[in-house]
Parts: C-alpha cells; sequence; structure tokens
C-alpha cells in the first residue's frame, strides 16, 4: 500500500514501513497508528478508535494515547512534512490536515538523480541563496521572545487546559512537546503560560519540587511583562507548592512569603476574587501552625468579603474552611452546620472537586460523631467524585477519612490492607503529617485486635513525627492510645507521663480524656496504689460513652475485675454487657461495609500514584 502527502510517499509491506524508499524501523503501535491516520484519508481518528484498533483490550491511559499520536506526528515531521500536519480537534480526536493520495499497488517510487544532473538555474539558485539570508536576518531580529506576537492563541490554550483537566500527565506531555518542538514561535507571554500550566499539572502529580521550578519560571516572564493578576497567582502557586514540602526547613517562611506577595498584586490591581482566593490560603496557612483565632477570623471577613462581590466559589470555600477551623476546638455541632451549608453551595456550583471535598469533610465530622453509616456513604460520595477529576492532589484526606472509618467500625482486614497501601502513599510524597495519621490509625486497628506490641510501636511512631513537625491533629488521642499500649505490654511505669499528659492538655477532647484517665485507673490498679485507682476509675465512669463501644468495653472489664476482687451480685451483668459489645462491633462491622467496586478503583489509583512517585 502507497499513501502520498505533498512530496512524501508511505510504502507499508506487511508489518514493514517504508518513507520514500527508506525503511523505517518503529514500534509496531506506532506503525499502526500512522497506518490508520493514513486509511482515515483525512477524517477525525476518535480516541476510542485509536483505543480499539492499537491496544484492543489492554487498559491504558488517555496520555498513552497523546504519546502515540505525538509519536506518529513525529514520523511526519521528520519525513519533512509541515509540524501542523496533525490536528487536535477538542473533544472529538485527531485528523490529518493535509491531502492524502492513495497510489496504486504497482506503484514505483523513481530512482534518485545522480548529482550530475542539471542543477537549478541561476534565478532560481540566487533566489534560493536569498530567501535562505532574509530567513536568516529574521531570526535573529526576532530572536528576542518579548519581541514576538503570541502563537498560542486563546484556543489553543482553552484546548490545553481542556486536556489537562481530563489527564493531568497528558497535558504536561502537550506542554513539553510546545516547548520543545514551537520554542523558536513562542513569544515571553506563551512561555509564561506554558511554565504556569506545566507547574500547576506538576502540583496536580504531586511532583511539589519540580512544579516550584517551572513557577519560578513563569514568575520571571510575568515579572518582565509587567502582568501583575498573573504573578500575584503565580505567587499564589508556589505557596501552595511549598505548602506540601512539610518537609523543607524553610517551607513555612517561603509559603507566608508568597501569599503575602499574592495579596500585594491583588489590591494593586484590585482583584477581587484573586484577593478571597489569596485571604483563603492565609487563613490556611494560620490554621496549619495552630493560630486557630486568626484563621477564625480570617475566614469569616472572607465569607462576608465574597459575599458583597458574589463569589459563590470563593464563600463556598471559605465557609468550608471555617468549618475545619470549628473542628480543630472541638466544636463539632458548628463545624456540621456549616460543612452542610458548603455542600448545597457545593451541588449548586456544581464542580467535582468541591462536590468531593465537602462530602469528605462531612464524612469526617459524622464519624467523629459515631454515625458511621452516614460516614461511609459520604466518603465513598466523595471518593467517586474525587477520581472523576482526576486529580490526586486532594485525595489524602478523603483516604485518611476512609482509613478512619474501617478502623472506627472494625473492618479490621480491609483497614489493615488499605493503612499499608496509604503508608506507601504518604511516604512516597514525603507527606509527613500524613505518615503520623497513618501510624496512628495503624496503631488503634492493632489495639482493637488486642495487638498491643504492633500497636505500641506504630503509636511511638505516630507521636514521635507529629511531635517533631508540630502536627497537633489527633495527637491527644495518639497519647492517650500509648498510655494504654504501655501498659497492657508491661510497661505501665511508661503509662503515666501519656496519659497525664493528655489530663493536662485544655485542648483534649472528653474520648482522650476518658481513655487516659482508663489508663491511669488500670495502672494505679496495678501498682496497689488504692487511692489514685479509685480516682481515675470514677474519673473514667463519668467521662465514658458507651458509643465508644471498644474503650467502653476495656472499661467495662476494668469493672469486672472490680466486682471479682469484691464478689458482687453484678458481676453476670457486666459479663453480659462485655458480650452485647462484641455482638456490636460484630454486626457494625458487617452494615458499614465499603463499596468493593470503589474500594478496588481506589487502590489501584495509589499504586499507579507511589509507582510515578518512586
Amino acid at each position: 500500500m502507497y499513501y502520498k502527502i505533498i512530496n512524501t510517499i508511505f510504502k507499508f509491506d506487511g508489518q514493514d514501513l517504508y518513507i520514500n524508499n527508506k525503511s523505517y524501523k518503529g514500534k509496531r503501535a506506532t506503525i499502526e497508528a500512522l497506518l490508520l491516520f493514513l486509511q482515515n484519508n483525512g477524517n477525525i481518528v476518535s480516541k476510542d478508535e485509536l483505543l480499539k484498533h492499537i491496544w484492543k483490550d489492554v487498559i491504558v491511559s488517555e496520555a498513552s494515547v497523546f504519546k502515540l499520536v505525538q509519536l506518529v506526528r513525529n514520523i511526519f515531521i521528520k519525513a519533512g512534512l509541515p509540524k501542523d500536519i496533525i490536528e487536535n480537534v477538542y473533544g472529538k480526536g485527531y485528523r490529518i490536515t493535509y491531502n492524502i493520495e492513495r497510489l496504486p499497488k504497482d506503484f514505483s517510487i523513481p530512482a534518485v538523480a545522480s548529482s550530475n544532473r542539471a542543477g537549478l538555474s541561476f534565478k532560481s539558485y540566487y533566489f534560493t541563496i536569498t530567501t535562505i539570508i532574509l530567513l536568516g536576518v529574521g531570526l535573529l531580529i526576532y530572536t528576542d521572545t518579548s519581541q514576538k506576537v503570541d502563537f498560542l492563541n486563546l484556543d489553543k490554550k482553552e484546548s490545553m487546559v481542556a486536556l489537562m483537566n481530563s489527564d493531568w500527565e497528558a497535558g504536561l506531555l502537550q506542554i513539553d512537546t510546545i516547548l520543545q518542538q514551537d520554542s523558536s514561535h513562542l513569544s515571553s507571554g506563551d512561555l509564561a503560560f506554558l511554565y504556569g500550566k506545566k507547574g500547576l499539572s506538576q502540583y496536580h502529580l504531586q511532583r511539589y519540587n519540580k512544579s516550584i521550578k517551572s513557577y519560578r519560571q513563569a514568575l520571571k516572564l510575568f515579572k518582565s511583562l509587567n502582568d501583575k493578576v498573573h504573578l500575584g497567582q503565580t505567587h499564589l502557586n508556589l505557596a501552595r507548592s511549598y505548602g506540601r514540602l512539610t518537609s523543607a526547613d524553610n517551607s513555612h517562611e517561603k509559603q507566608q512569603e508568597h501569599i503575602s506577595s499574592a495579596i500585594i498584586l491583588f489590591e494593586q490591581t484590585n482583584s477581587q476574587e484573586k484577593i478571597i482566593d489569596a485571604q483563603m490560603a492565609l487563613a490556611y496557612f494560620y490554621k496549619k501552625n495552630n493560630k486557630i483565632p486568626d484563621a477564625i477570623s480570617l475566614y469569616e471577613k472572607t465569607i462576608l468579603d465574597a459575599q458583597n462581590i458574589g463569589d459563590t466559589t470563593g464563600e463556598m470555600i471559605a465557609n468550608s474552611n471555617l468549618a475545619a477551623a470549628y473542628v480543630v476546638i472541638n466544636d463539632y455541632d458548628k463545624a456540621i452546620e456549616l460543612g452542610q451549608k458548603g455542600l448545597q453551595v457545593a451541588l449548586e456550583i456544581g464542580k467535582g472537586i468541591y462536590i468531593a471535598n465537602t462530602y469528605s469533610f462531612l464524612s469526617d465530622l459524622y464519624q467523629n460523631q459515631y454515625k458511621s453509616i452516614e460516614a461511609m456513604a459520604m466518603i465513598q460520595q466523595a471518593i467517586k467524585y474525587q477520581l472523576s477529576t482526576n486529580a490526586l492532589t486532594h485525595l489524602s484526606p478523603k483516604l485518611i477519612t476512609l482509613n478512619f472509618i474501617l478502623v472506627q467500625t472494625y473492618q479490621f482486614d480491609k483497614a489493615e490492607e488499605l493503612l499499608k497501601l496509604s503508608s506507601q502513599y504518604t511516604m512516597s510524597m514525603n507527606a509527613n503529617s500524613g505518615v503520623s495519621i497513618i501510624s496512628l490509625y495503624q496503631g488503634l486497628n492493632a489495639a482493637r485486635q488486642n495487638n498491643w506490641l504492633e500497636a505500641e510501636q506504630h503509636l511511638l511512631e505516630a507521636l514521635a513525627i507529629s511531635q517533631r513537625i508540630n502536627f497537633k491533629y489527633k495527637q491527644p488521642l495518639n497519647q492517650a492510645y500509648l498510655a494504654l499500649a504501655h501498659y497492657f505490654n508491661n510497661n505501665y511505669l511508661q503509662a503515666i507521663e501519656p496519659a497525664m499528659a493528655v489530663i493536662n492538655n485544655k485542648s483534649s477532647n472528653q474520648q482522650s480524656q476518658a481513655i487516659a484517665a482508663l489508663a491511669l485507673a488500670y495502672t494505679y490498679g496495678l501498682m496497689e496504689k488504692i487511692e489514685l485507682a479509685e480516682k481515675w476509675y470514677l474519673q473514667t465512669q463519668k467521662l465514658q460513652d458507651p458509643k465508644w463501644l471498644f474503650e467502653y468495653q476495656l472499661f467495662l472489664k476494668l469493672k469486672l475485675e472490680r466486682q471479682q476482687q469484691s464478689n458482687s451480685i453484678l458481676i453476670s451483668q457486666t459479663e453480659r454487657e462485655i458480650i452485647d459489645i462484641s455482638l456490636q462491633m460484630q454486626n457494625l462491622a458487617q452494615s458499614v461495609l465499603v463499596d468493593a467496586d470503589i474500594f478496588t478503583n481506589l487502590k489501584q489509583q495509589i499504586l499507579q500514584k507511589i509507582v510515578s512517585n518512586n
């Protein structure tokens, strides 16, 4: 089979490809895709057609399709065809933009003429040399990118952004291809746009150090263009990337520095919606660094500012973040009220990532109130929306919430499987706060199976990390369970210090206080310090809540020991209560099951991300 585009002839002989009579050695998939384009005679080849024709039953990502098209385009370009030979028809597929001529089977390519054949006429020669000189001068004149007209028009930019939103990896590949192949055509404005979007793609792919390098390139270019709005946005994006690098020495200072720069630039340009975004970034920075009153005050101001300018999205995000600030100070009623308002606004806006984040947040709130059925339903909705956005940047909070629900509903095997994977995932991202939380949940999961030695190891690791990075989230719960683990591993003298740390911590919630008091009651009882054992037993009895099934069962077991020592007539009643709680835990594990398809899909996505991070 022979095909001709302009003066380039393609010959297919079985599995072999010849271009202008020269053999081309390439991968089977690339040659098959090139033939498919030629056979379609300029008609659109959809992504589904490429997937079905090239990979058949093998599952691949859209990034693989885009890469394959780029390889075919490179063959055409190396054969001397124009760079715009393949057009990306947004939302439909790709097509060849030049006329394709199918040649007869008996067609033969003329032999290349010898070097002593008649040459070009003098006029043609003169014209060719003159043209080359003029082109060279033109290139010298327009080497300065700041003087060039933008190569990327609005349609091209929108098409790139659409590809990025559907597949960040494919979007990044397209940006790199343009930077490599079209560099001579790109203006400073084009380069600033491309490096900004490259940084954004790398951020969503969780390559934070690389995203910082790309954003810095964009920062220089926007500064040279005196584009203050985009300069401010790039500062804000840099702050977010630095915020993810919790292990870096100066990440906090850099984060605050870039947020401040963004606010100044947005105020100078009166960019009101951008000011809303920057204020929320600053409020989040306050919350993350335990400046909760400052965070609450700034979030409340931001909500009012957003309402005044009709920024519904800004209002929704500020509202949800304000709710999260109230969680830190254990005001769950206020947090749920704000979270439900945020969900309604998110559903009205209709953007997947906002809906996912709000569902996840409410799930966490409900689980903290031990409403496990509602919590599981919401986290599954959150994960569905999250995976549909094709962005894993905000997956960690959903993952952490699902792990917590599995632990709290005594689904030990599922929890252990996901916790192990989550530990690898957070470590691959150097996310110390995530590693700390996952280690805590691994400790809880082991403890609830009465594997106290393993629990102690995980809890010690979690506490060490959280104290090193000044991460306060659930630290009292960690210390309270660690006190119990020390007791059950016969390290009872070590149990007193973490338990008292929880008791003396004003930010400890009731559950953590109850567990710490229980650890002290057990410990002082073993040490035969009767008055102290009685004091902490009564304190535990006062604080305990029957909805905390595992912890309440531990309290009942201590109660049973005391009754047996005094030969109480209530022994059989307490024994029945202990058995009843065991049944409740079994029923809970069976009634709050995670959807198998969602669980499998989530694990696949995490595994892929771990591989790419390493």
